[in-house]
Order: structure tokens, then sequence, then C-alpha cells
């Protein structure tokens, strides 16, 4: 796991602890979205193949277009969600956070342990509805405020959350101490 990480780690970083998040929280709660995005887009599609007169009837192909939409959209974006499930992992250090995502690259954001000045635990209906063993841990700082379900620095459907909050928190008390 730590290799996933070592064109990001400074000389003499080391990594305390990697997470992973749970696949079956991930893929549901992707999943879900993605059903509902894809309904959107497909109604979307439909209503603009709608004809002009109302007393018309509605086209066949506006149906199989719909559903053709809908059934490949679904498709791509699960096969992207399944790609991006596999490259996600979280990392602490004895100097920072590091989140490592990504699709088609790799993409790594890290924050200083020093310069984190809030961390809060979300655990969502959804969690709580698949067992309440997964959840969130949100960082913020000066720089990047938590702000709602706007975060740029989290660690996503982990496993124990609550365990897991007071480690890192634990941590982040050591290195500004």
């Amino acid at each position: 796991m730590e290799q996933k990480f070592a064109d990001i780690l400074d000389n003499g970083e080391q990594i305390k602890v990697c997470y992973t998040p749970s696949k079956k929280k991930l893929y549901i709660s992707s999943f879900i979205a993605l059903f509902f995005v894809m309904l959107f887009v497909a109604g979307f599609v439909f209503l603009t193949m709608l004809p002009e007169d109302v007393d018309a009837p509605v086209p066949d192909f506006a149906y199989i277009i719909a559903i053709a939409v809908f059934a490949v959209g679904y498709l791509l974006g699960a096969i992207l969600v399944v790609v991006h499930a596999k490259k996600v992992v979280y990392a602490l250090t004895d100097k920072r956070i590091i989140i490592r995502t990504g699709v088609i690259g790799v993409d790594f954001k890290c924050l200083d342990l020093k310069s984190i000045g809030a961390t809060e635990v979300y655990v969502s209906f959804l969690d709580k509805l698949l067992g309440g063993k997964t959840g969130t841990i949100r960082f913020g700082s000066m720089s990047s405020p938590i702000n709602g379900n706007n975060v740029p620095y989290a660690f996503a459907n982990i496993v124990k959350p609550y365990e897991t909050y007071k480690l890192l928190k634990e941590e982040i008390e050591k290195v500004k101490a």
C-alpha cells in the first residue's frame, strides 16, 4: 500500500497508516447517485424529442433513445466508478494527510498536519442504513475550511470512522505540540 505514495513522499517522511474506503459503501452511494443523474439526463433527452403539437403522438424512437441514453450513460458511469474505487487510498504520514484518487491518471491531495484547524466525522443516512460502520472524516484549514459537503480534504467511506478520527486527532495534536 505504501508504494502507492512513493512518488509524493518527502525525503524521510514516513507513512504511519493507510486507509481504503469501504467498497460496498462507495459503490452503493455512487450507483444511487449515478442512477438519478442518468434518469435526469434521459428525461431531458426524452423531453427534447417530444413533438411541438400537444395532440401529436410521442414517437417510438423517443422512448428508445431515452432508454439507450440511460443505459449507455449508466454503464459508462459504472465503469468509471469501479476504476475510481481501485485507485482511492488515504494515508497519514508524520507530516501530512494524503488523499490518492483518480480515474485516468493518479491524483494526490495533501494537507499538512500543522495547518489542519478543524476535523469532523460525518455519518450519513446511507451510512446508517448500511449498518453504521462507515463514515467520512473531513479536514479543514484556514485556506480550505469545512463548508457543508464541499470539502476538498476528506477520508470518505471509512470503516470505523470514530476510531479512525481519534487516531488522526491524536497525530494532529502531536505534530502541533
